[in-house]
């Protein structure tokens, strides 16, 4: 995995966090991913480098590349010709974590006006850890509010935003493969008890659903609009217009798509494009692992 790091600046009040960019990563193994395009297993990448975040001084959103940034190589220059000089030698030994970030934070002050950073703390705290819990419940809200005003977002960010609405709202109702055969003893009290949190679990979430459904299929129409205009270019375009058009219980329209599609396009779906054959001629709107 490879990650680099900078320095980036909230553009709402100009508080400065340190970021981190995924460059390239290996995966190992075969990921099985779900026909809204998620991916079956639990990523920390999705949350850990997503091309947004929210400033804890300020609570604004924003997108990184809005934001004025810093690159570590420069930080690292300040810090090597502050230690060449003897000026940071107390405060900055390598091993020292506090002494450096007193540095960066004192080369930020330096070079930047209006500089903020009232806990003295660079590092961004979103998703929080309690979201993990229960990621649709928080997340979900998160990026209704980013999508409050659609206008001010580019065409790429408005569809990455509209893609994990869709998918966290799925989430809900995604069947996570949970078994009987995942209670190791039905008599002992901690199994019954494990079993019963999760068919209550269940339940609340499928009512969750059930609430977001204006929401979900207004949604769902609004991202197969943005796909289908002709400047925009996405990964998977031909995918995901099937699977929504689908969902929406649209199927002539999903299986046209099938149909009218490049071969060269759908070649590496082979799985995808047959199971959703299958389930358009069976008017099933279900989601599939692929």
């Amino acid at each position: 995995m490879q990650i680099k790091i900078k320095f980036t600046e909230c553009p709402h009040c100009k508080k400065w966090y340190l970021s981190a960019e995924l460059m390239s990563y290996t995966s190992y193994g075969s990921s099985e991913y779900w026909s809204d395009s998620k991916c079956s297993e639990i990523s920390i990448s999705e949350y850990s480098f997503m091309p947004f975040s929210k400033c804890d001084n300020c609570n604004g959103f924003f997108w990184f590349d809005d934001c004025r940034q810093l690159e570590d190589y420069e930080i690292r220059k300040y810090i090597k010709e502050s230690e060449d000089v003897g000026q940071n030698e107390k405060i900055i030994p390598h091993e020292d974590k506090n002494g450096r970030t007193k540095v960066i934070i004192e080369f930020l002050r330096q070079n930047f006006e209006n500089y903020i950073n009232e806990n003295e703390s660079l590092s961004l705290n979103y998703p929080p850890s309690h979201y993990w819990f229960d990621m649709p419940k928080h997340f979900i809200p998160d990026l209704l509010y980013i999508l409050k005003k659609p206008e001010k977002l580019s065409n790429e960010n408005e569809i990455y935003t509209r893609i994990k609405l869709w998918q966290h709202i799925n989430d809900l109702i995604r069947d996570k493969g949970f078994q009987f055969s995942h209670i190791t003893s039905i008599r002992r009290f901690a199994d019954i008890k494990f079993l019963f949190t999760r068919i209550k679990m269940r339940k609340l979430q499928k009512k969750q659903h059930e609430a977001y459904k204006e929401t979900r299929i207004g949604n769902m129409l609004q991202l197969s609009k943005l796909l289908q205009k002709k400047d925009v270019a996405y990964t998977d375009k031909i995918v995901l217009l099937i699977e929504l058009e689908r969902q929406l219980g649209n199927f002539e329209k999903a299986k046209s798509i099938i149909e009218g599609a490049d071969i060269s396009d759908l070649h590496n779906y082979s799985k995808f494009i047959k199971k959703s054959k299958r389930l358009i001629l069976n008017k099933s709107t279900k989601l599939f692992k692929i």
